[in-house]
């Protein structure tokens, strides 16, 4: 209790809120010289809160309350949240993860409320320094991915469940630049009822994919030389898919 009493004495908190308010019409059906219109009216709000736990725990948390907001269904609660704890050595981060490996190349999970977009998983993300220019990285968490049939739509209509498995080894040196390998398995529970894929609804398949990549950048001439071997494995209604790609991408950074 002792210990508890001096962390919260020690806790730290900004806010930043957000509040958006509408009244409209939007066009339904477009017909010449008198299209349909029908009412589209808004009401958001969001509430971000960072708290910091003397020097190595940070906590954020998104509170939300649409009805309806500009894009998407109707929010009232917890909207994202997670709890990070950082040392010299390693750093770890339990909730909702938003996280980049490779320049996004090989892993790019993030949230953009204007477009109603998450791609974020809920699970575990381990960041070990062994030395200075050498970082171990894993992150395995599940998620569900809200997206449209139609862009036209203000509210989702399908989804994707998935589960994800990341590890990484990065490496930096001043002089020959940015190594990374990176292995990323991943699989996808795709119900077509919710997906859209076949009009009827059928049973449930797996996606598998298998990836293992490459990477190499220089500093001095900002280039970038990606490798990806990818497996995916297909289990389904339909026969049994098994393909083996490779891929070579070279990126010259500007700017």
């Amino acid at each position: 209790s002792i210990m508890l009493g001096n962390i919260i004495a020690q806790a730290e908190m900004n806010y930043s809120y957000e509040m958006k308010y509408g009244e409209g019409k939007q066009v339904t059906l477009a017909a010449s010289g008198n299209p349909d219109t029908s009412d589209y009216n808004y009401f958001e709000n969001l509430l971000d809160i960072n708290t910091y736990f003397g020097e190595n725990i940070y906590m954020y948390s998104q509170l939300e309350y649409s009805n309806l907001p500009i894009y998407g269904t109707r929010v009232n609660g917890l909207n994202t949240f997670y709890l990070e704890y950082q040392n010299d050595q390693f750093k770890i981060i339990l909730g909702d993860q938003y996280e980049l490996y490779g320049r996004g190349l090989s892993f790019y999970t993030f949230q953009d409320q204007n477009i109603d977009y998450n791609n974020s998983l809920k699970g575990i993300t381990l960041n070990y320094f062994l030395k200075q220019n050498i970082e171990i990285s894993s992150l395995i968490g599940k998620g569900s991915y809200y997206y449209r049939s139609n862009p036209s739509f203000r509210e989702t209509d399908l989804q994707l469940e998935t589960s994800v498995i990341f590890n990484s080894v990065n490496y930096e040196n001043d002089k020959f630049g940015y190594f990374q390998y990176a292995y990323n398995k991943q699989q996808l529970i795709i119900d077509p009822a919710l997906t859209g894929i076949f009009e009827d609804k059928t049973e449930i398949f797996n996606e598998l994919d298998d990836r293992r990549e490459y990477a190499l950048f220089h500093p001095a001439t900002d280039q970038q030389l990606v490798y990806i071997y990818s497996n995916y494995e297909k289990e389904s209604i339909l026969d049994t898919v098994d393909i083996k790609n490779h891929n070579f991408n070279w990126n010259l950074f500007l700017g």
